[in-house]
């Protein structure tokens, strides 16, 4: 389950992505992925189903991820986006609860390890 958009990026821009699921976002986590044509998947970050924030270290400070519970919506957002950052970009259920305590575990662990 997920969303692709592909997005060519002007220098400078701002991006804005609304994504309104069908699941209750407080129940699943979502993560947010891309890929730059030609090159392979870069995981972005996610957000957990109790809201808590994980993210790639090195695009920390150029996406932030945030919900509305009300409307079950997860949004992106991208400051000062360059040629680069041209890409399909990607959102995805997490619906293995198993494999997401595993995963958060190691984020708690090493909170800026670099998947």
């Amino acid at each position: 389950d997920g969303l692709y958009l592909s997005l060519t990026a002007r220098p400078d821009a701002t991006l804005t992505i609304n994504c309104k699921v069908s699941y209750s976002v407080t129940s699943y986590a979502t993560g947010w992925i891309r890929q730059p044509a030609g090159k392979a998947l870069e995981w972005i970050g996610v957000i957990w189903s109790d809201g808590d924030l994980y993210y790639k270290d090195s695009l920390k400070s150029k996406f932030s991820i945030s919900r509305d519970t009300s409307s079950n919506t997860i949004t992106l957002q991208g400051k000062n986006m360059q040629a680069e950052d041209t890409a399909v970009y990607y959102s995805s259920l997490y619906k293995n609860t198993i494999i997401i305590s595993q995963i958060k575990s190691i984020f708690d662990d090493f909170p800026h390890s670099d998947l």
